[in-house]
């Protein structure tokens, strides 16, 4: 059976993901055979319609694809549409909880770009509409589907990697040139007031969380308590630049890490010294600065034939290749980094490479199509996988909404109160 997919918007990142629907329609994997792009929805026809011919103008669709999507011209009709399967949501934030409550109402899979919503409240409204109405969530974060992530975390998995203690990323691009700071609904209150850490942030934290869990992931995930083994619990961060509508365009953000959730009434002295300085995310986020995507994770080795490790990597959202992409391991002796004198540093760089058939944005599609199989029929994991996509999602919101509070508070330390990931997996 064929999953029929339908956009509902026509914002830019749309024309990617539109392009990953058609890519895995056409690759020749048993799950991808289930895809199909059927239909698109503007707030106006005439958009709707111009929209679709610059996806035929830049070669994105052929003639015969053009003539088999049906356009819209309004949000409900494409809603409304019994021939439509699931629904992918472009939309500025601002409108996912209402829009997503909607699509999740009508019986149809929804996979939503992120940030998600503006607070974790409106998430909560949708998961707990997708769960009433029986369908699938995902956010909409790519890199989280690269086969070079699932590499990564069976590297930081290895028995010879040790613990992790700080992880440090960064995401930014120079909006300067052009409009971009002025006419982008990225840089709107009334359209996306998260800014820069909502629509970058999100990636660098979401990061952080994946690393400092290095275990979690969709195919072992049972209940929250037991399987998350690092709960990010405080943060302090700080807006370098607001812009007049008090949107964040540059921002920094230090999100400590503890095998111990936050418990609401105690304050970071509340937590053993070790236990809160020992797991640390530092992540920088920024419309104002050139082109980054990097992350570096620090591994401590034990002096006993463990070494320490460094794992880098330059293009972690979006990779440089489709198709072939690559991440580094440094590893110094266990007896330390200096010899000569210390006039030399001495370790062993190995690079890891990834070979791809798909985009990563395929391969979400295809993770979704899975998701969605598994809820038709399901198995003894199904209800893993899903509920693992919803935990990640709700860390990483509750994250950056502590992160708005404490650059709102001139960077005061806050908690990350995460009682209503196990309260809502009860």
């Amino acid at each position: 059976t064929k999953m029929r997919w339908g956009v509902l918007g026509c914002a830019n990142i749309a024309k990617k993901n539109i392009r990953a629907i058609l890519e895995a329609q056409n690759a020749s994997t048993v799950e991808s055979e289930t895809l199909e792009f059927k239909a698109i929805a503007s707030r106006s026809l005439l958009k709707g319609q111009q929209f679709v011919q610059s996806l035929c103008s830049i070669g994105l669709l052929s003639e015969e694809i053009k003539n088999s999507i049906t356009i819209y011209g309004s949000y409900d009709e494409l809603i409304a549409d019994p021939q439509i399967d699931a629904i992918y949501i472009p939309l500025p934030s601002i409108l996912h909880v209402q829009w997503a409550t909607k699509v999740a109402e009508s019986g149809k899979h929804l996979l939503v770009d992120k940030p998600t919503a503006i607070n974790c409240a409106e998430l909560l409204d949708i998961l707990f509409s997708c769960q009433m109405h029986g369908v699938v969530f995902l956010d909409g974060v790519m890199f989280m589907h690269h086969e070079r992530l699932q590499l990564l975390r069976r590297k930081l998995c290895d028995p010879f990697c040790g613990p992790i203690k700080r992880v440090v990323t960064n995401f930014s691009f120079n909006g300067t040139v052009g409009d971009f700071l002025s006419t982008d609904i990225r840089t709107k209150y009334d359209c996306d007031p998260l800014g820069a850490l909502g629509d970058l942030g999100w990636y660098c934290i979401r990061l952080g969380i994946i690393a400092f869990n290095k275990g979690l992931d969709e195919t072992v995930f049972s209940a929250p308590s037991s399987l998350v083994t690092m709960w990010p619990v405080y943060v302090i961060a700080k807006c370098n630049n607001w812009n007049s509508e008090r949107v964040p365009l540059d921002c920094e953000a230090t999100v400590l890490f503890s095998s111990t959730p936050y418990i609401a009434g105690k304050s970071p002295a509340d937590l053993p010294t070790e236990q809160f300085n020992d797991q640390v995310l530092q992540m920088h986020c920024s419309f104002l600065l050139p082109f980054r995507q990097s992350f570096e994770i620090c591994s401590v080795g034990n002096g006993n034939g463990f070494g320490d490790k460094i794992f880098r990597c330059n293009d972690f959202v979006i990779p440089r290749n489709q198709h072939e992409s690559s991440f580094e391991v440094e590893t110094f002796h266990s007896s330390g980094a200096l010899v000569d004198c210390d006039t030399r540093v001495i370790s062993t760089v190995q690079s890891h490479h990834v070979q791809s058939q798909l985009s990563q944005e395929s391969n979400m599609f295809i993770t979704f199509s899975k998701l969605v199989q598994q809820k038709v029929f399901p198995t003894s994991s199904s209800s893993s996988a899903e509920r693992y996509w919803k935990v990640i999602s709700l860390l990483t919101q509750l994250t950056v909404d502590s992160c708005m509070v404490s650059m709102e508070n001139d960077g005061r330390i806050t908690p990350i109160d995460t009682s209503v990931v196990n309260s809502f997996f009860g």
